[in-house]
């Protein structure tokens, strides 16, 4: 299964303006991947046999709305 014409477009497309900025958005995608999937992990073995799908999803939806507020302060600190 390859990518349809118009899904090359777009990927392509996008890399262009993607690879403007690699420095800053590699570390925002390694930033994000990491430490939420190290959050994820240390509370799952923290909590052993209580851990359940539901408690990653809840810790995961947490993590992303800190990580959002983070994002909005940093935004408001630098006056964007």
């Amino acid at each position: 299964m390859g990518l349809t014409e118009n899904q090359e477009v777009l990927v392509n497309e996008s890399w262009d303006i993607l690879k403007l900025n690699i420095p800053e958005l590699s570390l925002r995608f390694f930033t994000t991947l990491v430490v939420k999937e190290a959050l994820l992990r240390t509370i799952k073995e923290g909590v052993g046999k209580k851990w359940s799908e539901d408690m990653g999803s809840a810790w995961s939806e947490a993590y992303d709305q800190l990580a959002a507020a983070i994002k909005a302060e940093m935004k408001e600190d630098k006056g964007c």
